[in-house]
């Protein structure tokens, strides 16, 4: 059973959000029209590493490892 303070976030959410729609908030967004990425690939437990390596890649090249330099113990 839901609780009474779950319903009042839920309805504010959804008041907030129609609001935006009705101010155009949501009109030229980036990738609009476009599939979500990774839409239609089979489920990968690691997606989320493997977007966080795709997005760090240059940064952890620079650093020479993904300890920052320092070996482990």
């Amino acid at each position: 059973m839901e609780s009474d303070h779950s319903i009042r976030s839920w309805s504010l959410a959804e008041r907030l959000i129609e609001e935006s729609i009705a101010a155009g908030e949501f009109e030229d967004l980036p990738g609009a029209g476009k599939p979500l990425p990774g839409a239609g690939v089979t489920d990968d437990e690691l997606w989320w590493v493997r977007a966080w390596l795709k997005r760090n890649r240059t940064d952890l090249a620079d650093e020479g490892s993904m300890g920052g330099g320092q070996e482990a113990n």
